[in-house]
C-alpha cells in the first residue's frame, strides 16, 4: 500500500485505495504513517478507516521519519527519487528486513543515495 501511495501522487486526477484497513495493524499504521511522511513531501491526502484517497500532488524534498517501517522506508525512498530536492529519511536500514540489496539495487538503476 506504501508505494502504490507514492504512485497516485504521480498519477493523474485522483487514486482510491480501498480496503486497506489491514495496513493500519503492522509495524506501524502504514495508512497513516504514508499519508503524514508524503505529506512533508507535498502530496495531498484524504484519508478514512479504511481507504486512502491520493491526489496528484509534486513531491519535494522533505526529512522523512521512516518509522522503524521497510515499507515506509522502501516508498519514501522512492518518492525521494521524484522529488525536486534531497530527501533525507531515518531508519534507512529497516529496508534490509525484507530486500537487504535494496538500495545496491538502486544505485544500480541510477539513484544518488549516499549512505545508509
Amino acid at each position: 500500500m506504501p508505494i502504490l501511495a507514492v504512485l497516485g501522487c504521480k498519477a493523474q486526477g485522483k487514486t482510491v485505495l480501498y480496503n486497506i484497513g489491514a495496513s493500519r495493524l503492522k509495524e506501524t499504521d502504514r495508512t497513516r504513517s504514508i499519508k503524514e511522511e508524503l505529506t512533508k513531501m507535498g502530496g495531498k491526502f484524504e484519508e478514512s478507516s479504511d481507504s486512502l484517497t491520493i491526489c496528484h500532488s509534486d513531491l519535494k524534498g522533505a526529512n522523512i521519519d521512516g518509522r522503524h517501517d521497510h515499507r515506509i522506508v522502501m516508498a519514501t525512498a522512492v518518492a525521494g527519487l521524484i522529488a525536486d530536492a534531497q530527501t533525507e529519511i531515518s531508519d534507512a536500514e529497516y529496508c534490509k528486513v525484507s530486500f537487504p540489496n535494496f538500495y545496491e539495487l538502486m544505485t544500480s538503476l541510477g539513484a544518488k543515495i549516499d549512505s545508509v
